[in-house]
């Protein structure tokens, strides 16, 4: 798994990784935590305009590299607990 694509997905996935500007996704997420404050996948899809399949795999690298952290947990309009995320240092 390259992060953007499952092993089980077909090779024009695989070749379509190198493709994604992943920087510019992480940029966009950024800039709508430091804008909006901490939201969930959801919420950070819909302040990008991005789609959230898009959103939600460049959490984990960003946590990873510490600029942003999991901030607890809230419930999304169906009743679902999902994770909001902050600007790392924005606890």
């Amino acid at each position: 798994m390259t992060g953007l694509a499952r092993t089980t997905d077909p090779d024009t996935s695989h070749e379509a990784v190198h493709s994604v500007d992943t920087r510019s996704l992480d940029q966009k997420i950024l800039d709508a935590l430091h804008q909006y404050g901490p939201g969930s996948s959801e919420d950070l899809a819909a302040w990008t305009g991005l789609h959230r399949v898009s959103v939600s795999p460049r959490l984990k690298p960003l946590e990873e590299r510490g600029v942003v952290s999991r901030r607890g947990r809230k419930r999304n309009l169906r009743g679902q607990r999902v994770i909001e995320w902050a600007v790392a240092d924005a606890k």
